[in-house]
């Protein structure tokens, strides 16, 4: 897997920061042999820092510090994020769901790690779904 990039969702940020988690093995496992890039949006990070225990919101950012994750700007993709939520929002599709579909179209990283399964529903523009991991 070594130059892999993988988005990643709030639900498996929240798993490792929190070992009451009931996916936090799962990804701890998945990552001692993943040798890529992981790849949120500040929309992700912003969700991740609400959930997590009291002082694991720094261990994120030291994560994002040490490039370790790699945020993606959202910079102009306000209409695309808008028109995303709209057109799925009978799921709902939030906020750091639609930037992790935008982010996906704007670096063709097609791959996703969630616990979300609306991801399996969701589609980029060019009609491709996000490939779920683990």
């Amino acid at each position: 897997m070594a130059g892999q990039r993988v988005l990643v969702d709030t639900g498996p940020l929240v798993a490792l920061m929190n070992r009451r988690d009931r996916h936090h093995q799962r990804f701890v496992e998945y990552l001692k042999f993943f040798q890529g890039q992981l790849v949120t949006t500040w929309p992700v990070l912003t969700e991740v820092t609400h959930h997590v225990p009291v002082g694991k919101g720094v261990e994120i950012m030291a994560l994002v510090r040490d490039g370790a994750l790699e945020v993606i700007d959202l910079g102009n993709a306000g209409e695309r994020v808008h028109d995303l939520m709209k057109k799925y929002a009978d799921r709902p599709m939030d906020l750091a769901d639609a930037s992790l579909v935008w982010a996906a179209e704007h670096t063709g990283i097609e791959q996703v790690m969630t616990i979300d399964s609306d991801f399996a529903v969701f589609r980029l523009a060019n009609g491709h779904r996000l490939q779920v991991l683990p």
